[in-house]
């Protein structure tokens, strides 16, 4: 595979190449884990339980005094595991104590996906159904008694943990059960946290950053390679990408990979050219990079060892980044400590704040988490003293002790989380919706209402990155975080505290039987060799693939779905084109909730997908230019919650390329709240499909016209829709567009996208809008006119617009909530606004779509912030 040779002598290169080594972290805490894996198991036990009390208590008032000891033993046993943690050092009865919580809470779990699935499964045939026929009552006893038999060995094996807890003196958190927090908590605890810079902090290298700076721009018109070099957590990255933000604008082309252990070369090169916007015909088979020696590119490379540095560029190329000095090293620690703080610190915190950033040794990254453990603690002199104790002297060991505690030193609730990110690839982008979706089907979180699982779930990322755990990758424009990424020392930290207890591991760690008849969660993301003579992981939750040995996840898939029936989640992404073909034997896999497909499937989804009963989420996405073929009955799965289909083409059309001959499709999912149709060639959405009153977000690309005349009178049966995207309208040859187009009377509707849509429609916008984005929109001046009626409206997008002349803002007090405006290649001369509007702006992000001048009143460009050319 390929550049282009013509697109090389073209343009001029600037790419950042972090290489990701192999850390060893001493494993001096094997153990330390284990409660991180009771949390998770007990949450999901607890949950279960509870849905059950609550749906089916009534009828199953044989079984509420079982179900009711599950949920209050295990709150129980949840309320231990800090007081024991604590203990664990001293005390081998508190680890072992540790270790049997999560034994138990493991088999509860079991017991709960064993049995409650057919008790519900009768109790859900109705009275009358169920007594009708005597071998239901029958079924149902048998069921109902082995599972109070399996209750009662559980109950021995509790009371067995109780005399050891009181034994080695372990005593309750009396935290551990509060309440959850309600919505506007949640938010509280958050508004600093949006409106917070993201940014790292750089300190002491501003020598270096000129330097590298100097390098890249030189006038030497060769093509050149710099080495940044230096020990694990000294800042290489961060350096790296805040030259790489100043000076790729000076370059054609632009780009940043990270470079793990096993690298594979056609992912790197196909992420490189989608950066660069290279089109898929062009990329071709055989490796050619930089083949002009004149077009003055250059690569940045990131390495732990000098070594490695030399032989890519030679002597010359290197630049050492060193440890901070004591001066340098009290600035970033006390300006990081003041991020999140008004308060000036007491003379005597500052003297113990310092004598903790000595012991940091001048290395950046222990100075970042020792500042995450001291902002999560209160600020006195007690709690400081305790972080400063627990800190040996020396850089390495130090470092290895604050990525302990920092773990350690997490709530209960957040350390599974944390955990996750070992899952993913090293460096990995990891996306806020991709957790939202495997935490909530894991029941890693505890729920209390649909409303609130996203606040939940962002709320909980947002405390591991206020203590600096994760690191965020890329915000929306509200502040909320989109996706984060995670240091590499983090992550080898969190891959050895999952696999020492079996939180998850890696496929090619599967070769004992012992580890596969106990593993919840596997990922394979490693390009290592796994051996296929493993044990069946009957016990498993969840798989993930990103790339790796994929070839052996789906052998295994086709030998042993039917024994996989405790998997709930599946997700496989495999970049780069590479066919492949899902074994028919997927559909056995009757406890799936979550499937998530980002891959080029040359054979289709297999026709039995339509068969699974407890899938949730569905979301199928085409890699290549190719849709993939899926069955039309999928749209008949009445229990599926979440639909996302990208690229693809039902098994039932004829030609869907042809314009004149598209199809209607009925969606017939009473349950949906989520539908993402995008690229879905050759059909249309019938009125019968908007019958549904669940659904809360619509994403249609691929706009036909007859849907769009659907969704002008469809807003009784849409009423609780919350986020709308359209576009582009595609009106084909039928001669037929609709003159308006009403959304006026969708009251719920909060986000609206809209693409390529004509302000001739006539178009009636949603009363209460809080965020609208209009893009490739001919004539955007009349459509801001509509804008002015929105008096909610909070962020404003424009992009790729044209045929502006002056963007008026007019009228007094005009947009009076509006606080963000994008203005995104949108070809207009001046931003024209009353002194009185857009009272509340305070960001404006702008992206010039070419060279000429624009004029833009002086009171916002103090809060205007030219965006990257990517």
């Amino acid at each position: 595979m390929s550049f282009p040779n013509d697109f090389m002598q073209c343009y001029s290169f600037l790419v950042v190449l972090n290489l990701q080594e192999e850390e060893l972290v001493q494993k001096e805490n094997q153990m330390a884990a284990a409660e991180a894996a009771a949390t998770a198991v007990i949450n999901k036990a607890v949950e279960i339980a509870g849905n059950l009390i609550l749906e089916t208590g009534s009828r199953l008032y044989h079984l509420q005094e079982n179900i009711s000891w599950i949920e209050t033993q295990m709150r129980t046993l949840q309320s231990y595991l800090n007081d024991a943690e604590s203990k664990r050092s001293m005390s081998h009865e508190a680890a072992n104590l540790i270790i049997n919580i999560r034994n138990l809470a493991h088999d509860v779990e079991d017991i709960l996906d064993v049995y409650l699935p057919d008790i519900e499964s009768h109790n859900t045939k109705g009275s009358f159904q169920f007594f009708k026929h005597a071998s239901c009552i029958l079924c149902f006893g048998v069921k109902a008694n082995s599972f109070a038999l399996e209750i009662e060995k559980i109950k021995r094996r509790a009371s067995e943990i109780e005399e050891s807890r009181r034994n080695c003196g372990i005593t309750a958190d009396s935290n551990a059960n509060a309440e959850a927090a309600t919505d506007a908590e949640l938010w509280d605890r958050r508004k600093l946290f949006l409106r917070a810079p993201h940014e790292s902090k750089i300190v002491g290298r501003q020598n270096i950053l000129q330097k590298l700076k100097e390098e890249i721009l030189s006038e030497d018109k060769g093509n050149r390679i710099i080495s940044v070099v230096g020990p694990a957590g000294v800042g290489k990255t961060t350096v790296a990408k805040r030259v790489y933000q100043k000076t790729k604008n000076e370059f054609d082309v632009s780009a940043t990979i990270y470079v793990s252990q096993e690298p594979r070369l056609e992912e790197l090169l196909l992420d490189i050219a989608k950066q660069v916007e290279l089109s898929e015909d062009k990329i071709k088979k055989d490796l050619c990079l930089l083949t002009n020696p004149g077009n003055g590119s250059r690569i940045i490379v990131t390495s732990r060892y000098k070594d490695v540095g030399r032989y890519i560029g030679g002597e010359s190329s290197l630049i050492s980044l060193d440890l901070l000095g004591e001066e340098e090293g009290k600035e970033l620690f006390f300006d990081l400590i003041m991020a999140t703080s008004k308060e000036a610190l007491l003379p005597e915190l500052r003297d113990i704040g310092e004598k903790i950033m000595e012991r940091c040794g001048g290395l950046p990254l222990a100075i970042v988490l020792v500042v995450g453990l001291l902002r999560a603690r209160e600020r006195s002199s007690h709690a400081w003293k305790q972080v400063l104790k627990s800190m040996s002297q020396g850089v390495e060991k130090t470092c290895l002790e604050i990525l302990a505690l920092s773990y350690q030193d997490l709530p209960t609730e957040l350390k599974p989380l944390f955990l996750y990110f070992g899952m993913f690839p090293a460096d990995h982008e990891i996306f806020v919706s991709d957790l939202l979706s495997m935490w909530i089907m894991e029941k890693l979180i505890k729920i209390d209402g649909p409303r609130m699982q996203e606040s939940i779930v962002e709320a909980n990322i947002d405390k591991l990155i206020s203590r600096n755990l994760i690191q965020v990758s890329t915000t929306r424009l509200d502040g909320r975080v989109r996706s984060v990424r995670i240091h590499d020392l983090l992550h080898s930290l969190c891959i050895q505290l999952a696999e020492d207890n079996n939180f998850f591991c890696t496929l090619n760690k599967l070769k004992t039987v012992s580890t596969a008849a106990i593993v919840r969660r596997i990922t394979c993301n490693s390009n290592e060799h796994a051996d296929e003579n493993f044990g069946v992981p009957k016990k498993v939750r969840s798989l993930l693939c990103l790339g790796g040995s994929h070839e052996v996840l789906l052998n295994l898939l086709k030998r042993n779905a039917s024994d996989l029936k405790f998997l709930r989640n599946l997700i496989i992404e495999i970049e780069g084109g590479k066919a492949i073909r899902l074994p028919n034997e997927i559909a056995k896999l009757s406890g799936l909730s979550y499937l998530k497909l980002t891959v080029y499937l040359a054979s289709g989804i297999p026709s039995g997908i339509s068969s699974m009963k407890n899938l949730l989420t569905l979301e199928v996405t085409s890699t290549t230019s190719h849709p993939i073929h899926i069955p039309g009955s999928i749209l008949k799965m009445k229990q599926l919650q979440h639909l996302s289909l990208r690229n693809i083409k039902f098994d039932s059309s004829s030609s869907i390329f042809k314009s004149i001959n598209i199809e209607g499709v009925e969606i017939a999912l009473p349950n949906l709240k989520t539908l993402d149709f995008a690229k879905v060639y050759g059909y249309y959405i019938t009125p019968n499909s908007f019958k549904n009153s669940s659904l809360r977000k619509l994403r249609i690309l691929r706009l036909y016209w007859q849907t769009l005349k659907v969704l002008s009178k469809a807003t009784q049966s849409l009423h609780n829709l919350e986020v709308l995207k359209l576009g582009p309208p595609f009106l084909g040859e039928m001669g037929s567009s609709p003159s308006r187009v009403d959304l006026s009377r969708y009251q719920y509707l909060a986000k609206l996208h809209l693409q390529w849509f004509p302000s001739s429609w006539q178009i009636q916008l949603p009363p209460n809008l809080m965020q609208i984005t209009l893009e490739h929109t001919p004539n955007i001046g009349d459509f801001v006119k509509l804008l002015k009626r929105l008096s909610r409206l909070e962020i404003i997008k424009l992009k790729y617009c044209y045929g502006v002349g002056n963007l008026e803002f007019l009228g007094e007090h005009s947009l009076p909530q509006v606080q963000v405006l994008v203005l995104w290649d949108v070809d207009f001369d001046e931003l024209i606004v009353d002194e009185t509007g857009l009272p509340k702006l305070y960001k404006i992000i702008y992206k010039p779509v070419d060279n000429r001048p624009r004029i833009i009143p002086e009171r916002f460009q103090k809060i205007m912030v030219v965006a990257d050319e990517r």
